[in-house]
């Protein structure tokens, strides 16, 4: 036996299970640190051939990581004799949500997706549940604040680096080489698409590690407002001298995090902010006044959520549009969207991550572009997880939320959760690991191009990589040393305020983004509410029940976290981290391309992305010269496939009616048989993507190839008809600018011409 920090006695094999805990306290904030500063494509998208998998692999990988740290903790809690366990209420939210999520799979039309997403978006949960009983020491929570402080700084200095430079040489190199660019978002040149994104890149978006300014918003606003709470109870808590170094870095850390949130311009972002400032204003300065009456206002506060979602009904239904702007237009229209979608799949909603294939079939003809999410967390998750998902989603972290509120002070409480020690030999491990997997691993998984030339070499290494592990290393050592001294006076109210309000002002901005499903946000979300629990246990002494399992309940747990691990491994990471490996070799070996798409598709059965790019690739052979009727039997075939594992997506049906187009030009004896085919392949299309002008288009044309005077007048109509809604909206949205045609100033002549001639015969 030996003495713990505070005195008590640790029993054999604590101070083992206290280093394991470490380690896998160490692993989830690694896991944090890379994804805070890197693109993460959970849902594939991106490619780049120079990555050794693909983006959607590396995502799933990451998420392992939170899972298995989660299953470790528990399996090995539970083989010890006394077993402390702290219940934050998130386990019943997050359990919710998991059943809504496998019942979602069932009903998603691609369930490689469902189920990576679920995936990625139950991770960060099971962690925040290991990490509330893993920060039951003080030391452990510092450290944890200390690398958000420190990130938060380092997307700071990324966003300085992009508003005076980086966003400069972005368009400069996009000017030199647009077609790579266009090629990296699966763009083509002189479509809408490419209109979109040179409008967002000569925008000079600042957006940080990020996709957008709006993540990088979410992901500043959760480190601003616990910067600035711990920043608050050191100055409250200040005895002496000896704490103005760790007041003046914690001011310092916090400044770092609000100068990234203003310099990002996020309207969302910053109106969370204010809504979170004047809580936190109010918690500093009447918390005692108002927790007297904290059930009066909790029951104003959800009289005032239900008033503000009634005025956006309201408003939005008389007006049909939002206040705030053309961004705002297009939120509305999003939202029917997914509240029609919704409509159709009341019980399971579409599956984790299928927004995207199904939307298409809701999307209002005028709008401007179809998209992968709502842009507003409530509707997104109700409409792809159902009602069930959506209350556990919400029940998770509001449980925290409630707690925080009405749990009071233990004024003879748990003095083992008081523990002041302050370890440098963890602090020190903990900053050097974190450092090395933002040094080693996101280079492995950004794989940028550093160009031939040395200088040119050496400047993107050292602004890529190492700057952001310097700015980060400094920022944490200051803010360690400084605290040596001084380690009891950072735990109060302010903290618990701060990391509160961080959350609601998260939650709020997200009511007009979709921020929070950025795996970087989502994963900082999740441990800012751990943190707030163990922040708040800290303060109020909260008990944490210890118990002695009997022998079932033991190899029931432990069993549960195996079988956890392994589905997670069999059903998510194995699969696709091998199709992934295998289309990474395809983007690099022209010779055997389709054999190792193929193969992937083997691997992983439930993706449709290997036999659709296998398909896309036997067409370009045919087109690029290999005029073998075989290429296109082989790219029909691939496309089939894709339509069996993701029916629901019209682009599948699409690509197999552009075959048999080709089919119809190759054999003269079959040309009427393979157009009937085509006509029928994009009827399927244009069934799943009804306000598509090119695909009315396509049949229209399809329809006169067949002499069918009355289909071709139809959708010859709905080209129009279509085609005009958009730029009646195109106005709206961009007063001014010289008209962009979705569909193509001669194909909309030609779509008039035609029907006028048409409707005359």
């Amino acid at each position: 036996m030996k003495k713990g920090g505070t005195g008590q006695v640790l029993q054999k094999g604590d101070t083992g299970f206290e280093r394991f805990e470490s380690v896998l306290l160490t692993a989830c904030l690694c896991v944090l640190a890379v994804r805070a500063t890197y693109i993460e494509s959970p849902h594939g998208g991106l490619l780049n051939p120079r990555q050794f998998l693909t983006n959607e692999a590396f995502s799933v990988i990451l998420s392992g990581i939170l899972v298995i740290t989660a299953v470790a903790w528990f399996a090995a809690a539970f083989c010890r004799r006394t077993v402390v366990y702290r219940f934050s209420g998130i386990e019943l939210g997050a359990g919710l949500f998991l059943l809504a999520g496998a019942a979602g799979i069932s009903a998603a039309s691609n369930k490689r997706v469902a189920i990576n997403d679920l995936a990625t978006m139950i991770a960060p949960m099971a962690a925040a549940v290991m990490l509330v009983q893993v920060l039951s020491r003080q030391d452990r929570l510092r450290v944890v604040l200390f690398v958000i402080f420190a990130l938060g700084a380092v997307t700071t200095v990324q966003c300085f680096d992009q508003r005076f430079a980086g966003n400069e040489e972005m368009i400069a190199d996009y000017e030199r080489d647009p077609q790579r660019h266009l090629e990296v978002i699966g763009a083509e040149a002189g479509s809408f698409e490419q209109m979109l994104y040179e409008h967002r890149l000569y925008g000079k978006d600042i957006r940080g590690f990020l996709t957008t300014s709006n993540s990088t918003g979410s992901l500043l606003l959760l480190a601003a407002f616990a910067a600035i709470g711990f920043a608050a109870d050191c100055i409250m808590g200040r005895r002496d001298r000896s704490s103005n170094a760790l007041i003046a870095c914690s001011i310092l850390a916090a400044a770092f995090s609000w100068a990234g949130l203003l310099l990002v311009q996020s309207r969302g972002a910053l109106g969370g902010a204010a809504v979170g400032a004047v809580l936190f204003a109010a918690a500093i300065a009447f918390g005692q006044r108002l927790w007297r009456f904290r059930g009066l206002l909790l029951l104003l506060s959800f009289i005032g959520v239900l008033a503000v979602i009634a005025g956006v009904i309201t408003y939005g239904m008389t007006y049909d549009a939002l206040p705030g702007g053309a961004s705002m237009l297009v939120r509305w229209q999003y939202w029917k969207g997914a509240a029609a979608m919704y409509a159709d799949n009341p019980l399971t909603g579409v599956g984790g991550g299928n927004f995207a294939t199904y939307y298409p079939h809701y999307k209002i003809a005028a709008a401007p572009e179809t998209v992968s999410d709502p842009h507003n967390f409530l509707l997104s998750l109700l409409s792809q997880y159902g009602p069930v998902g959506l209350i556990g989603f919400l029940a998770a972290f509001t449980a925290v939320l409630y707690r925080s509120i009405f749990c009071a002070v233990r004024q003879n409480g748990d003095t083992s959760m008081r523990s002041n020690g302050h370890s440098a030999k963890f602090g020190l491990a903990v900053l050097a690991v974190v450092s090395l997997a933002m040094l080693v691993v996101r280079p492995v998984l950004n794989a940028a191009e550093l160009g031939d030339r040395i200088d040119v070499m050496v400047y993107v290494i050292v602004i890529l990589y190492i700057v952001p592990v310097i700015v980060f290393g400094v920022v944490f050592v200051l803010l360690w040393l400084s605290g040596k001294d001084v380690p009891a006076i950072w735990c109060g109210s302010g903290l618990s305020a701060g990391l509160f309000c961080g959350i609601v002002a998260a939650a709020i901005h997200n009511t007009i983004d979709f921020a929070i499903f950025e795996p970087a946000v989502l994963t900082l979300f999740w441990m800012s509410a751990a943190c707030l629990f163990a922040a708040d246990s800290h303060r109020k002494r909260r008990a944490a029940p210890r118990f002695v399992p009997n022998k079932p309940l033991r190899l029931a747990v432990i069993g549960s976290a195996v079988l956890v691990a392994i589905v997670f491994v069999a059903a998510a990471l194995a699969p696709t981290a091998a199709a992934g490996r295998l289309t990474q070799r395809a983007l690099n070996n022209v010779f055997l391309v389709t054999e190792l798409l193929e193969e992937a598709g083997r691997l992983d059965r439930l993706s449709p992305s290997a036999p659709s790019m296998a398909g896309k690739t036997y067409v370009q052979r045919y087109s690029e010269g290999a005029k073998n009727s075989l290429n296109l039997a082989k790219a029909s075939a691939s496309f089939e496939n894709a339509i069996r594992r993701d029916p629901a997506y019209f682009k599948h049906y699409e690509k197999i009616g552009q075959v048999h187009e080709l089919m119809a030009t190759a054999s003269a004896d079959q040309r009427r048989d393979h157009l009937k085919s085509a006509f029928e392949a994009f009827k399927e299309a244009v069934k799943r993507y009804p306000g598509s002008d090119r695909l009315h288009l396509k049949l229209g044309q399809l329809a006169d190839a067949l002499v069918n005077r009355d289909a071709a007048i139809e959708h010859y109509g709905r080209v129009i008809e279509i085609e005009d809604a958009y730029r009646r909206q195109f106005a709206i949205m961009y007063p001014g600018r010289e008209l962009f045609s979705r569909l193509g100033e001669s194909n909309y002549q030609f779509a008039k011409a035609r029907l006028a001639q048409l409707r005359q015969e």
